[in-house]
């Protein structure tokens, strides 16, 4: 929660404006793999892809696409992805 204990704080128009330092330009939401290629060099950031994995009969995270390294002193993002069935999701793990 990023704005102060205010009055009606547990709303969303509650919330500060934070501003997005990234650029999304070519970008096509939802994002596969490839648009992650083009954001990491569009922003020159390192963005590592983890997903669950059933191995022996239970879930690991294990990494699913490595970050470029010539990025990596810039800026790394570590994302989850969750699947379910046909959809998924990223989830920020920082």
């Amino acid at each position: 929660h990023q704005s102060d204990k205010q009055k009606n704080c547990q709303n969303i128009s509650a919330l500060k404006k934070i501003e997005d330092k990234y650029d999304y330009s070519g970008i096509e939401f939802p994002a596969s793999y490839e648009d992650i290629y083009k954001f990491e060099d569009l922003n020159k950031v390192c963005v590592f892809i983890y997903t669950l994995a059933t191995k022996e009969e239970k879930e690991e995270i294990v990494l699913d696409k490595p970050g470029n390294v010539d990025y990596i002193m810039n800026d790394i993002i570590y994302l989850l992805r969750i699947e379910d069935e046909e959809k998924s999701h990223y989830i920020s793990t920082k």
